[in-house]
């Protein structure tokens, strides 16, 4: 993620659970995402909240059902 630059990316999409999230969420709010979709078993109530204070849109659902609905 650090490689990325701040505002390359639209959208992320999470699949680790938030153990595993955890260590990446400075490299998250560096990257500064329009959005990050948290899918099912990924959600992370804590680092969502922090996001969301740096005004990133965070979405708990799963990605392949809001590609199949439009809702992406």
């Amino acid at each position: 993620l650090s490689a990325l630059d701040e505002g390359s990316v639209d959208t992320v999409t999470v699949y680790m659970r938030e153990a595993l999230l955890a260590p990446h969420a400075s490299e998250l709010l560096a990257l500064m995402p329009r959005r990050i979709i948290f899918n099912p078993g990924s959600e992370a109530p804590a680092l969502a909240k922090t996001l969301r204070e740096a005004g990133i849109e965070c979405v708990d659902a799963c990605t392949l059902v809001m590609l199949r609905s439009g809702a992406f």
